[in-house]
């Protein structure tokens, strides 16, 4: 069976081009489970998914879903039912409503989409194609939204609760598999790592904050030091590095993988920058944190609002000011310039407590605010019908 699986990006300009991390996770556990019976292709690059598909279509195309590259998806999944109308096309990522029934009205909307993994998608696409090699015609297993019937008039979908998954997160590492060493010879990709999924916040306009992905989930420790030596080893000296983790440095092992980043630093003199989401306090981890890679950038505390009533209406009311002050300090003691982010039109933002926000932002020392407006991100609480009804939201689309 042949799958290609994307992770697309335009590359008519260049951006922050990153390694498809996420279909390759998919790939390494489906290569586990199914060896040779599946003949997969990860892609990062359109021209290069356009050729494939002209020249031999897959029996599955999977693509992940963000907002940057939705047209982009939509776009191949047309193309390849064009080559091969047989083909199964399955997008998967936080870029979608999760409720049932807006996962029927999209599937409906985008008839070349045949199903829509909203969380992880390691093992219900596994069991999707299990399906397949057993000769189901119409797979639905668990985590897979998907419309059945001759005219597309049956909607099927069960959820999968991630609550009820293992704290440990125990699937082949996509680095140690290779999958990814043809991205690392690249020299406009960044390496992406992850220690752990989940997030224990509810920040109401981040896709990380939904219910459904609450728990923190932790990646084998050794695996991830191991990946950092990997990285290096096969890297052509890419000088950023990305942890995607929601909250680095909220786990006391941290630091320890810090150590490791610091050493493969002074040892191969890359990576420059590495970039991490902090987590929103745990000050003193922090600091020691960045302590130890350092910074040769622009540091970055994101605030988002000052205001204790918009926070608490962002589902932000846990952030601790004091420690964000304190790790403001320690940034300036070390000679290094501090940036942050605050967006416009959180709930409950008005005039007088943006203009709060921007006044705390100056007493507070930051060198830079960077101001932008908010984007309606679906799967959000924020973009939800319901929040736009309560905080009287108006928004226009922006191509």
């Amino acid at each position: 069976m042949k799958i290609y699986l994307a992770d697309l990006v335009y590359d008519t300009v260049q951006t922050n081009y990153v390694v498809p991390l996420n279909v390759a996770y998919i790939a390494a556990y489906l290569d586990q489970i199914y060896g040779d019976e599946l003949d997969i292709t990860l892609f990062k690059y359109p021209k290069q998914l356009e050729k494939a598909i002209k020249e031999t279509p897959p029996d599955i195309l999977g693509l992940s879903h963000y907002s940057w590259n939705t047209r982009l998806n939509h776009l191949f999944m047309k193309l390849v039912k064009h080559f091969n109308p047989q083909t199964h096309t399955i997008m998967g990522g936080p870029n979608i409503r999760t409720e049932p029934d807006e996962l029927k009205n999209y599937l409906r909307n985008h008839p070349a989409l045949d199903c829509y993994i909203p969380f992880e998608g390691e093992e219900p696409i596994a069991a999707y194609i299990g399906d397949l090699l057993n000769n189901i015609k119409e797979p639905s297993p668990k985590g897979c939204a998907r419309l059945l019937g001759k005219d597309k008039n049956a909607f099927i979908y069960e959820a999968v609760n991630l609550k009820h998954n293992s704290k440990q997160i125990c699937r082949p590492s996509p680095y140690l598999t290779g999958w990814l060493d043809l991205f690392l010879r690249d020299p406009k990709m960044i390496p992406l790592l992850e220690s752990n999924r989940g997030c224990p916040f509810s920040c109401a306009y981040c896709s990380w904050g939904i219910p459904e992905l609450s728990k923190l989930r932790l990646r084998p420790l050794e695996e991830v030091i191991e990946e950092i030596d990997y990285i290096s080893r096969k890297s052509v000296g890419h000088r950023n590095w990305i942890f995607c983790d929601a909250n680095f440095g909220i786990l006391k092992r941290d630091i320890k993988i810090a150590q490791k980043v610091r050493e493969i630093m002074d040892t191969k003199g890359f990576p420059i920058n590495v970039a991490l989401w902090h987590a929103k306090n745990v000050s003193s981890r922090i600091i020691k944190i960045a302590d130890i890679i350092g910074n040769n950038n622009i540091a970055l505390i994101a605030i988002q609002s000052a205001d204790k009533n918009v926070l608490e209406k962002a589902g932000r009311e846990n952030i601790n000011m004091d420690h964000i002050e304190e790790h403001l300090k320690y940034y300036h003691k070390q000679n290094v310039e501090v940036k942050t982010d605050i967006l416009i039109g959180l709930p409950g933002e008005n005039t007088k407590s943006h203009l709060f926000t921007l006044r705390k932002a100056f007493e507070l020392g930051f060198d830079y605010l960077d101001v932008m407006n908010i984007r309606m991100l679906p799967g959000t609480k924020y973009e939800s019908d319901d929040y736009r009804e309560k905080y009287k939201v108006i928004t226009k689309y922006r191509p």
